[in-house]
């Protein structure tokens, strides 16, 4: 795993983290010694087993991301060039989402 995909694994167990009703307790037991996925852990630059574990999930979550973008690689550049079209044709306006807190 690449330091910016740690950073961004941790950013986002952080952000699970924050929300309380959002996470649930998960009990799992496993065939390590939990000192030894605790060294794991931490030899992988994250403060908890569960940070790790989140980081692991969120892995598959971007691989799985990675393999959708590449298989639709010719919609997503055609919808980019129509997006820039509209841009420079004056078409688009400027979006805020902390100025405009109803919008979807």
């Amino acid at each position: 795993m690449s330091k910016e995909q740690n950073k961004h694994f941790q950013q986002s167990s952080q952000t699970l983290h924050k929300d309380a009703e959002a996470t649930q307790e998960v009990t799992v037991k496993l065939p390590f010694a939990r000192e030894d996925i605790e060294s794991l852990a931490q030899r992988r630059g994250f403060a908890s087993i569960e940070e790790y574990i989140a980081a692991l999930l969120w892995q598959d979550d971007d691989a799985l991301w990675d393999e959708n973008m590449a298989a639709n690689e010719a919609f997503f550049d055609e919808l980019a060039q129509k997006a820039l079209s509209e841009y420079h044709a004056g078409e688009t306006e400027a979006f805020d989402p902390d100025d405009n807190i109803d919008m979807p």
